[in-house]
């Protein structure tokens, strides 16, 4: 049944799974009636009924395991991310989340690492563990490029043009 699922109400009860269905509930009620460990609930989502484990007997908010389940999961889990992003620490991740996928995009197409990019993200690990908070890469970056234009070294020959 679970292959067949449906966010809509009630999509155990149409047409190619109704046969199904019956067959399934005279199983589960026939289980429930001989056996003292098996809790039938109702599933909070489509109200299909299914076998639980005992400890959920009191519960109220389960949903079922044909498709319910997944789609709560994902459901909470996307709230949670908005929530934490809306966070001033969460919008401070984020941005970093966007520049190293930024960098990672622009590191793709030609497969080719520049040995800087590779200086810089190492730097960037490394001073945000020291300085115990988020670096933006940009920052590192900046340091980088001082670091690097002061630190260059110069031919010993000049150039008579």
């Amino acid at each position: 049944m679970g292959k067949n699922y449906s966010s809509n109400p009630n999509w155990y009860k149409k047409d190619p799974l109704l046969r199904i269905y019956l067959l399934y509930l005279v199983t589960i009620w026939w289980l429930s009636q001989n056996r003292s460990d098996i809790v039938v609930k109702s599933c909070s989502q489509c109200h299909i009924l299914f076998i639980t484990s005992c400890c959920n007997q009191q519960r109220n908010n389960i949903d079922c395991p044909f498709g319910c389940r997944e789609v709560r999961k994902k459901l909470k889990s996307n709230e949670r991310s908005i929530k934490y992003y809306q966070d001033p620490l969460g919008k401070k991740k984020k941005q970093l989340i966007n520049q190293k996928r930024k960098i990672n995009e622009q590191l793709k197409p030609n497969n080719t690492i520049s040995i800087n990019h590779i200086i810089i993200l190492y730097l960037h690990k490394i001073l945000t563990s020291l300085w115990q908070f988020p670096q933006t890469l940009y920052l590192i970056e900046s340091i980088y490029n001082h670091i690097d234009a002061e630190m260059r070294q110069h031919s010993l020959y000049k150039n008579s043009s």
